[in-house]
């Protein structure tokens, strides 16, 4: 390269009490038009990345807070290295490239990194990243140990199949959270805090032991975070030995807007951006950053990553994702279909191509809980989803009225004296089965008074019929069905719902074992043996779906997409 600057110099972070004190090192990315940063500990350098966001980053073996900011890096845009300087003005070879762990021997002497560095720094300028081969020798990717380089040779410094992720779904007035065995998804405890009721409830259980069950005097999102840690870690025999082995803390957020499609890494940016989205989901995503900021104070050194439940329908194709409104609407204001309950579609597809036995599938999902949707899933790709820029659109549900006339709100609030207020209320918290029935908005209720009780009979009616048509509507999206997936409370308890279903759905190839489906448990297919598309009852588990994503992160198998935010819009629901 000799020496050659060019108009965007390359950003490089120095992590290590001694970073500094390399002279021939910083002489070296000097020449070459460096901008260099210093970071004394892990810590400092988290807080540099996210507000300068190099391009390569050295880290040296004795830096404070070095594992954690490791785990940070893994994924990131970053070209990583990790190095251990064993003579005055040297560093030597740096083993983890761009997030992967890679191992190599023997140790380059300062020459050798010279050229090693010139070689990452010029890649770096003409494509973004160093992606290619060190100095000739083609590396190996090693995903089973992370190594460091030391003067004795290459050593294994943590077990990678030992890592442990925490998932953490707060709500306003709960924090549920579940630990996992990353390597082989193994649950290995979980557990909720509730504080509507004074004192709180914390529920406790560890896989294969008896449920804890405690009232607790708390009320805040950093005491719940406190008391979840300490049981983890609690003596005799504590699922966590240590907080080295938590690799990650995944967070469960509901609206990621158009701009985050993926999983990403969370940052002074990112937390901003989930409360610049709160007006679009002002029940869920301020109590997500409640969640994440408390966690931060619990436990700074662990990284944290977003999982948004919108990001599984941001492949919806331009026509299936916009309104015919004004273009005001959907160009400025981001008027547009988001969807929901996308971590439990996502796990849903992926759990029936394995039931089925092949991932080219044409598949229709439907999520029956107290919300409820349906997706068209091809090949693993959300084509189409039934709820829209809320989760007000789309099916009959609990206490949500699902897709109505637009022109009844504006007769209601013309004619009938309702404010907003009163329609946002309405609409998300006396309609649905409830509305309908007068008494419940619990299906399991519903069910066990239609007998005698004409308005819940209607109730049910109502709620088959819309569900039907959007199968139907699901299946003339993808051209033919080849699965069709009931999940959610409703979807894998309620034989009769999915009985009445599917009794008008033969054309699409779809015929139920009625005796197999009235008595089955999930996971099951509930189709007949002659029916040429399968019918799955599937326990869907949205904690697995956000530990897949957060591992796919973590290993970086593709880098986060990040789009232009859309300017937020007022919107609130239950």
């Amino acid at each position: 390269m000799s020496g050659t600057v060019t108009s965007r110099p390359v950003k490089v972070l120095l992590v290590g009490e001694n970073a500094t004190g390399s002279c021939s090192l910083l002489r070296h990315l000097e020449d070459r038009g460096c901008h260099c940063l210093f970071a004394s500990s892990g810590k400092q350098a988290i807080r540099l990345y996210g507000e300068q966001a190099p391009d390569l980053v050295l880290c040296t073996d004795e830096a404070e807070g070095i594992r954690p900011l490791i785990a940070f890096l893994v994924g990131s845009s970053a070209s990583v290295f990790r190095c251990h300087p064993v003579e005055t003005g040297c560093w030597w070879l740096p083993v983890l490239v761009r997030g992967r762990v890679r191992s190599l021997a023997p140790a380059l002497r300062p020459s050798g990194f010279a050229q090693l560095l010139d070689q990452m720094i010029e890649e770096i300028q003409s494509q973004g990243n160093f992606h290619g081969s060190l100095c000739g020798s083609e590396v190996e990717a090693c995903h089973a140990r992370l190594f460091h380089i030391s003067s004795t040779g290459v050593s294994g410094l943590s077990e990678r199949r030992e890592m442990k992720v925490l998932i953490c779904n707060a709500g306003s007035s709960s924090f549920k959270f579940s630990l996992f065995e990353a390597e082989g998804e193994q649950l290995l405890a979980e557990g909720s805090i509730d504080w509507t009721t004074k004192p709180a409830l914390l529920v406790y259980r560890r896989t294969g032991q008896q449920e804890i069950r405690e009232r607790l005097t708390l009320d805040k999102h950093v005491e719940a975070s406190a008391r979840i840690v300490a049981n983890l870690v609690a003596p005799p025999n504590p699922v966590l030995r240590s907080l080295d082995e938590l690799g990650a803390v995944a967070h469960r957020v509901v609206h990621g807007g158009s701009r985050y499609t993926t999983a990403v890494r969370i940052t002074p940016e990112v937390k901003q951006a989930i409360g610049e989205l709160a007006d679009l989901a002002p029940l869920h995503n301020p109590a997500s950053l409640d969640g994440i900021q408390a966690v931060e104070e619990v436990l700074p050194e662990v990284p944290q990553v977003a999982v948004f439940d919108t990001a599984f329908h941001a492949t919806l194709p331009e026509a299936a994702r916009t309104y015919a409104v004004p273009r005001q609407w959907t160009r400025n204001w981001g008027v547009r279909r988001y969807g929901f309950h996308g971590l439990s579609h996502s796990y849903c597809a992926s759990r029936a191509a394995e039931m089925i036995g092949r991932k080219n599938l044409r598949l229709i999902t439907a999520h029956l809980g107290n919300g409820a949707s349906v997706s068209a899933v091809r090949d693993g790709i959300c084509v189409d989803t039934s709820m829209g820029f809320t989760p007000l659109e789309g099916l009959v549900m609990g206490t949500r009225s699902g897709t109505v006339d637009p022109g009844i709100l504006i007769y209601l609030l013309r004619h009938k004296g309702l404010d907003v207020e009163k329609l946002d209320h309405a609409l998300n918290s006396e309609s649905g089965l409830l509305g309908i029935s007068g008494f419940s908005s619990d299906m399991r209720e519903i069910l066990a008074a239609s007998r005698d009780n004409q308005d819940a009979r209607l109730a049910i009616e109502v709620y088959v019929h819309r569900l039907r048509q959007t199968v139907g509507a699901m299946a003339a999206i993808l051209g033919g069905v080849d699965g069709l997936v009931f999940a959610g409370g409703v979807g894998e308890h309620a034989a009769q719902i999915r009985e009445w279903t599917c009794e008008n759905l033969g054309y699409l190839g779809l015929e139920l074992d009625t005796c197999v489906n009235a008595t089955c448990k999930p996971d099951a297919d509930v189709a007949s043996a002659v029916s040429a598309a399968r019918i799955l009852v599937i326990a869907t588990n949205e904690d697995l779906a956000i530990l897949r994503e957060t591992r796919r992160l973590l290993s970086n198998v593709g880098e986060p997409a990040v789009a232009p935010a859309a300017k937020p819009v007022a919107a609130r629901w239950s």
